[in-house]
């Protein structure tokens, strides 16, 4: 292949980023058009509720209950977000360390 028809890794990023938003785009125009047909196919007219009774107010404050089995069920992901965090916060630490090196001198 030529240096002329091979795509430069700028050219996939362009292309990725035109897919992502073509995604957002449909996605959003799926549901203005779901919307718009919910309202005027007069589905309440049917018996279909589109949307249930909204309790007025907010809800009043309880501390949720968890078993043990609870807890050991959400450890695993608690613990692995723990470790995901420091790695970032030591990740941002060390670029902010370097970036500041790097321009005092």
């Amino acid at each position: 292949m030529s240096e002329n028809s091979e795509m430069t890794a700028q050219q996939y990023i362009s292309l990725a980023a035109l897919a992502a938003v073509m995604v957002g785009v449909l996605a959003i125009l799926t549901w203005v058009l779901r919307l718009g047909s919910s309202s005027i196919s007069s589905l309440v007219e049917r018996g279909v509720a589109i949307v249930g009774e909204i309790s007025q107010g907010l809800p009043s404050f309880v501390i949720p209950e968890a078993t043990g089995e609870d807890v050991l069920t959400l450890l695993p992901l608690a613990l692995a977000l723990l470790v995901l965090s420091y790695v970032e916060l030591s990740t941002n630490a060390r670029i902010y360390i370097c970036t500041e090196a790097q321009v005092s001198h």
